[in-house]
């Protein structure tokens, strides 16, 4: 956002607000050096680090300013599409605050470690972490690029969030770099358009990602998926038909 943040020493009571900072810093980081993270850290429908979230004991989950202030943070992260008004609030409170982006794309995930690396007093770890995804998708390049184009398979992710997966999101980008077609993009559908069950037709996927994460059972999952696959109006579709 353009705001100058002064941190006076190498941060050791990190607080940052969304599950992906979390996942983020404690990249760059002992567990030990954070205050708390999100409670569902340690849920492996939603957490890619469930080991490390669990040496971490306290949990949050949608703390107000004045329980970020009880934890005494020396540094609190909190992402662009998070609520901003606690920013202020806290800044006044004498805590570093700093801002980073809601990630569209690699590259931003990219500016967000390097951010987070540098208020953490890590630049350097900062840098090992990016080495280390370049490696990885260096990596992932070679074997994408063995794939025929006529055997890459089209793809649709069925999300809880009804207007996700389109053109030019983070799974858009990942499709990309896995070597598979996002069908909806394909079909000139943005991220933030719903698809329709008519467009879905016509995409007709080889394969349909469904929803795992279940909101610590207060989703049904299983209804979701099937109704989707008893759906006389799906039926043609080849993701459907092979199950």
């Amino acid at each position: 956002q353009g705001t100058q943040v002064s941190i006076p020493k190498k941060p050791k009571r990190i607080l940052t607000m969304s599950i992906g900072t979390d996942e983020i810093m404690l990249g760059l980081v002992e567990p030990n050096r954070m205050a708390a993270v999100n409670k569902l850290l340690d849920d492996p429908t939603t957490s890619n680090m469930v080991e490390l979230g669990r040496r971490v004991p306290t949990k949050i989950d949608y703390p107000s300013a004045e329980e970020i202030a009880g934890l005494q943070p020396d540094l609190v992260i909190i992402p662009d599409w998070g609520d901003l008004s606690r920013v202020g609030v806290l800044r006044d409170l004498g805590i570093p605050v700093v801002v980073c982006k809601g990630p569209r794309n690699l590259q931003d995930i990219k500016e967000t470690i390097t951010l987070l690396a540098e208020a953490a007093g890590e630049p350097e770890r900062g840098r090992v972490l990016l080495e280390k995804m370049d490696k990885k998708l260096s990596e992932l390049s070679a074997e994408v690029a063995k794939i025929p184009a006529s055997e890459r398979k089209t793809v649709v992710l069925i999300s809880l969030m009804k207007s996700y997966g389109g053109a030019g999101c983070t799974f858009d980008e990942a499709c990309q770099l896995a070597g598979v077609t996002n069908g909806q993009a394909a079909a000139g559908i943005k991220n933030g358009e719903v698809l329709t069950k008519e467009k879905l037709v016509a995409i007709d996927p080889d394969i349909l990602f469904l929803p795992s994460y279940n909101d610590h059972g207060n989703l049904d999952i299983n209804s979701i998926r099937n109704d989707l696959i008893n759906d006389p109006s799906l039926h043609s579709m080849k993701a459907i038909k092979n199950g």
